[in-house]
């Protein structure tokens, strides 16, 4: 009767904490929408005077008053707590003017990263998101102008969005789901069967992810190497995901509406994660942070389920994901480098690891090789959808223990395992591979050129380098000439003192202690390959020279880019040894072994503590709540448009009519491109030319349906042709090649087939 009564207390306590989290959700609801808009006439001045006619009217001011501090300011509005979106539109002369915001509190929550900021001469519009989680009174958009050429403002929207409340939604059915799963694995009494030893490494591995993720409880972000490109890249996929596209090709609001083609040559498939959280309305620096914790998560788990099938030790398999996880060069990709794709690849390399071994090993059962076949499969797959370069590493290394062992498999049949996971990994990956090679056997862009021969070993890392004790937390890469110059600090490229010292702790165990262990072949072989690794990473291997063999050969060379890569393989492999080698202590005497555990759990978060603190101490902090606070002049490369393209030209945001066509109106919303014009003649074929590059997949209709030609005009641009006496609108719209379609369809029912066999 006790024990009934205590059930209705906890079912009636848990029936409130649904009905708090559904009641706090439904706070966040606000049926009246503020929407306010003031032109020009309506703003409150210092100087200048309103002008009807100047450029379609607004508050004018010009050189004649002089540089004037806060010259004009929106009159002063009490906010609700909520979203707003803010839209300025203007036409500024000359560089200078300056923008803000404040209020009569004008707190942190207001002021930060709003307080000073540019308007650009060649846009007209400028637009950006508050996020208010108290009400704000006297909220004021004001204006400095800086004395040089002349600045007008039209207009200034404030429109409350629902985007508060959707956050609220994300978030509290996140509570209640993660709430729901601890009681129905308490009802089943999942944790009463948990021993000490598996309740000690879901702390460990609680304690890994929470260390390796410690920077994202900043206010900011770490401003890393690559932060701008990936984080447009997030806000790319949102608006190719809100304007309909699924999945995301041609990400359409970048360089000023004129798109840009990264989803076709940059596997983007787990940043649909953090877009659609930006979708929601989260801030997209929260939603990266997001992004981030789950990777972190993923690699810790997935890092130590694989070396627990390797070595069916629970302790060691934790030792070996805490120091993968936690392995400077890793976090140094996380929060140094901002290189998304390479450290999202990371979570895959032990999957292919563990498959690998799975697959090949002596006496492999044949539940075994069918485990480690869905291991590759997993791990290339995951490779394939975050960082192309990364495949390279993986295919060599995969090739290299495939020649190393090639009588086995062909030998005992290891082939057909081998070759149905690659067959596997080709359809699930149809829908990302075929737009791939087809863009890139068009020979159209920068990215696929062979060009001059590969010199990628003035980039790589001194033999000195891997042997950092205590790596700083902030530098960048040089090349050798480079390194001379004064003030040059070079990020940390190593894998860290523990894992470097795994080889020296492998070897004096096995010199000390007799086997034949299977860990003791696996954690040699294991270290051989990372020592491989480890070399190439650095300057003295012979990558100019290989480059010099085949135009082939230089081209991948070129693609790795830089030779210190190859640490990522060198840390899951020497990992991988340290799981082995704690296996095996392990099995020779428990005491040992634990003891083993703990030295290298300390000496872990030792080394990953001390990355962390430098790069918190050393790194330069930046806030990016939305693409406004992201400069796009950084993706300096355009690897992804068109060879000859011009970047000077994306200021051009109007189309430009040819011979005897007259342009009514223009419009691009995320990628729905609508024009209407005329040809003027009656006889003569016209053209226009719209503002968006051109790649393969646009077309371009009429009214009526009749489909338009399109061709690559100036500067790469779409040029619409349009017949004799035409009259009416024009869209043009990016439409899927039916191949690429055909290869969506292998995918989807490839991976329905997976699951199905998966659950038989």
């Amino acid at each position: 009767m006790k024990k009934e009564h205590m059930d209705k207390k906890k079912v009636l306590l848990l029936i409130a904490v649904h009905l708090f989290v559904c009641l706090w959700i439904g706070s966040a609801w606000d049926g009246k929408q503020m929407d306010i808009s003031y032109d020009g006439s309506q703003l409150e001045r210092h100087a200048g005077y309103y002008s009807p006619e100047f450029k379609g009217g607004g508050l004018y001011i010009d050189e004649t008053a002089g540089a004037v501090e806060d010259f004009a300011s929106t009159p002063g509005i009490n906010l609700r707590r909520g979203t707003y979106l803010i839209t300025i539109e203007y036409a500024a002369e000359s560089e200078g003017q300056i923008y803000g915001v404040s209020a009569d509190k004008s707190g942190y929550r207001i002021k930060t990263g709003l307080d000073q900021r540019k308007l650009k001469p060649e846009k007209n519009v400028e637009a950006f998101y508050i996020w208010l989680d108290r009400e704000a009174e006297g909220y004021h958009v004001k204006f400095d102008y800086s004395g040089t050429g002349y600045l007008l403002i039209r207009n200034i929207s404030i429109t409350q969005t629902k985007s508060w409340f959707w956050m609220h939604l994300v978030m509290g059915g996140a509570i209640l789901i993660l709430l729901d799963t601890v009681c129905i694995l308490k009802r089943k009494k999942v944790f009463e069967k948990l021993t000490l030893q598996d309740k000690n490494v879901g702390i460990g591995l609680l304690v890994t992810c929470f260390a390796a993720s410690i920077p994202l409880m900043s206010y900011y972000l770490l401003a890393g190497h690559d932060l701008s490109f990936h984080l447009l890249r997030i806000e790319g996929i949102k608006d190719g995901l809100l304007s309909g596209q699924l999945p995301v090709r041609i990400q359409p609001g970048w360089f000023n509406g004129y798109g840009y083609a990264a989803s076709i040559f940059y596997g983007d498939l787990f940043l649909y994660i953090p877009a659609a959280l930006r979708a929601v309305g989260f801030p997209l620096q929260t939603a990266y942070k997001v992004f981030i914790l789950l990777v972190n998560a993923a690699t810790c788990i997935g890092a130590y389920y694989c070396f627990y099938r390797v070595c069916n030790i629970k302790y060691a398999a934790l030792v070996g994901s805490m120091l993968y996880t936690l392995a400077p060069y890793r976090l140094g990709n996380i929060y140094i480098r901002a290189a998304v794709g390479e450290f999202t690849a990371m979570t895959f390399f032990p999957f292919i690891a563990a498959g690998l071994y799975l697959v090949l090993k002596s006496k492999a059962e044949k539940k075994e090789r069918k485990r480690g076949r869905g291991f590759l499969v997993i791990g290339f797959t995951g490779i394939i959808q975050s960082h192309v370069i990364s495949c390279e590493m993986a295919a060599f290394f995969t090739i290299l223990v495939c020649l190393v062992f090639v009588k086995r498999i062909f030998g005992e049949g290891r082939w057909k395992d081998l070759l149905s996971g690659a067959g596997m990994t080709i359809l699930l990956n149809l829908w990302f591979l075929i737009p791939f090679i087809d863009y890139s056997l068009s020979g159209r862009f920068q990215v696929v050129q062979t060009g001059e021969t590969a010199q990628i070993q003035t980039y790589s890392a001194f033999p000195s380098q891997l042997f950092d004790m205590f790596p700083n937390g902030t530098g960048s890469a040089y090349t050798v000439y480079e390194r001379l110059q004064s003030n040059q600090i070079e990020m940390p490229l190593t894998v860290g003192f523990v894992l470097m010292g795994t080889i020296v702790l492998f070897l004096f165990y096995c010199m000390n202690v007799k086997g034949r262990e299977e860990e003791r072949r696996l954690g040699k072989f294991s270290i051989l390959l990372a020592g491989l690794a480890l070399w190439m990473s650095t300057i003295w291997f012979p990558w100019d020279l290989l480059a010099e063999t085949g135009r082939g050969v230089s081209m991948l060379i070129r693609n790795l880019q830089y030779g210190w890569r190859m640490l990522s393989a060198a840390a899951v492999l020497l990992a991988l040894a340290a799981c082995c080698l704690v296996s095996m202590a392990v099995k020779q005497k428990v005491r040992y072994g634990r003891m083993l555990v703990v030295l290298y759990g300390g000496m872990g978060l030792l080394c990953g503590g001390w990355m962390i603190s430098g790069v918190m101490q050393d790194g330069v902090w930046e806030i990016h709540r939305d693409r406004s606070e992201i400069d796009e002049g950084y993706v300096t490369a355009l690897e992804y448009v068109p060879i000859g393209t011009n970047r000077e030209g994306f200021l051009l945001s109007r189309p430009e009519p040819g011979e005897n066509v007259a342009v009514s109106s223009y419009g691009n919303d995320r990628g729905d491109i609508l024009t209407e014009c005329r040809n003027l003649s009656g006889l003569e074929e016209g053209s226009v030319t719209i503002p968006v590059l051109y790649y393969k997949g646009y077309r371009a209709f009429a009214d009526d349906g009749q489909e338009l030609k399109i061709t690559a005009g100036e500067n790469n641009r779409i040029q619409v042709m349009l017949p004799a006496g035409f009259e009416g609108n024009v869209r043009v719209e990016f439409v899927e090649p039916i191949l690429w379609r055909l290869g969506c369809l292998v995918s989807v029912l490839s991976f329905v087939f997976v699951l199905r066999r998966k659950r038989g």
